[in-house]
C-alpha cells in the first residue's frame, strides 16, 4: 500500500501499488478524521475490487477478526498514554 493522499488532520488514503508486471485488484484504504464534542471520530473505509477474497464472506471474516484484535490493542495503547487522576 502506498499513501496517495494526505490532508493533515482530515484524511489519508492508501492504494495498492503493484511492484511487479502483473495486473492486481484494486485495494484502497481511506481514513477520515472529524472533531466531535469529546474527541475525534475516525472512520476507515476499505475497498477491494477483486474476486479472490470476495467468495463466501472470507474477506468479511478475516477483517472482523483483525478488527477485534486491533481494537483491543488500540484500547491498551490509549490506556497507557492516558494520564491517571
Amino acid at each position: 500500500m502506498e499513501r496517495t493522499e494526505y490532508v493533515p488532520h482530515e484524511r489519508v488514503r492508501f492504494e495498492r501499488v503493484g511492484v511487479d508486471a502483473r495486473d492486481h485488484a484494486e485495494w484502497t484504504l481511506t481514513t477520515t478524521l472529524a472533531g466531535v464534542e469529546d474527541g475525534t471520530r475516525v472512520q476507515a473505509e476499505l475497498f477491494y475490487g477483486g474476486e479472490l477474497w470476495a467468495g463466501d464472506g472470507i474477506l468479511r471474516r478475516v477483517l472482523d477478526d483483525e478488527i477485534r484484535r486491533a481494537k483491543s490493542g488500540l484500547i491498551a495503547l490509549l490506556d497507557e498514554r492516558s494520564p491517571t487522576p
